[in-house]
């Protein structure tokens, strides 16, 4: 996962198991952590997609016949 903090934090981890029990307790949480991946997968599939329509275009210096 990335991350992008807008003030001073600290980064932890959790074991599988903990973010098991977490999610377990608030579901919540496990819905929002979805929604927040789906949306980096989308971001990240259009990236991709743009970078390679762009190698796909002629050069736009080739020379002119």
């Amino acid at each position: 996962m990335t991350a992008t903090v807008i003030e001073d934090a600290e980064l932890g981890f959790l074991p599988p198991e903990r973010l098991d029990a977490l999610f377990r307790h608030y579901p919540g949480a496990s819905l929002e952590l979805l929604r927040m991946l789906v949306e980096k997968t989308i971001e990240i599939q259009n990236v991709r997609k743009a970078l390679l329509f762009k190698e796909r275009q002629p050069s736009q210096h080739s020379p002119i016949a």
